[in-house]
C-alpha cells in the first residue's frame, strides 16, 4: 500500500498508450506495469479503470492490539495504519 501512495497517481491510459514489453521485477518491490499487463491479459479493458489516485486525506493514524492464544502462549501485536483514499476514474 505504501508503494502504491509513493506512486501517488497511477495513469492506465498512459500507461497502455506506452507499454510494449513486461519483465517480471524479481526484488520483491511490487510492480504496477506487471501487475497491469497480468490483468489487462484476462480483462483488456482494464475494468474500465483509467486512473487511480492514492492519498492521505489526514494524517490520523488508527492503532490497535490485537491479542491472540496459540496452545497456552499469548501473543500480542500491534498494528498502526494511516487512512487511505483511493479514487478510481473511469472512462
Amino acid at each position: 500500500m505504501l508503494k502504491l501512495y509513493d506512486l501517488n497517481v497511477i495513469d492506465i491510459k498512459a500507461w497502455q498508450a506506452q507499454h510494449d514489453e513486461v519483465v517480471a521485477n524479481a526484488t520483491g518491490e511490487l510492480d504496477v506495469g506487471f501487475c497491469l499487463y497480468c490483468i489487462e491479459k484476462d480483462r483488456p479493458d482494464l475494468y474500465g479503470v483509467k486512473r487511480i489516485e492514492i492519498r492521505k486525506p489526514d494524517e490520523s493514524v488508527f492503532e490497535e492490539e490485537v491479542l491472540f492464544r496459540q496452545g497456552d502462549v499469548l501473543f500480542s501485536r500491534r498494528i498502526a495504519i494511516s487512512d487511505f483514499m483511493i479514487e478510481v476514474s473511469f472512462g
